[in-house]
């Protein structure tokens, strides 16, 4: 496999990521014991840190510890990012197809 391609993209923002979808699917959480939750993965989100079947949403959120001036003010924009991460999760799409995958998942 060769990623010559790729490689200064990958070091210079992180994308595009990589996968392997037969170990995504296997090993879900990744801990070495293949427990195939994630069966109907079918990617991810763009970098790749989160697996994700057909339809499904990424529900992750960044922060960025070395924008905010106090401990206090990070911590708040910790919460925020939580509770829309939370939302994602929770709250019902327009998509009957989204919305089944998020209630089986619950990421």
């Amino acid at each position: 496999m060769n990623y010559d391609k790729i490689v200064e993209s990958i070091k210079n923002n992180g994308e595009p990521g990589l996968l392997w979808l037969d170990n995504m699917k296997k090993f879900s959480r990744m801990n070495g014991i293949e427990d195939n939750r994630d069966r109907l993965a079918m990617g991810g989100n763009p970098c790749l840190e989160q697996t994700l079947e057909s339809y499904e949403m990424c529900c992750l959120s960044e922060t960025f510890p070395h924008h905010h001036k106090t401990k206090e003010e990070y911590i708040h924009t910790i919460k925020y990012a939580f509770l829309y991460a939370k939302i994602v999760t929770l709250q019902m799409t327009h998509w009957a197809e989204t919305n089944a995958v998020i209630s089986r998942n619950r990421r």
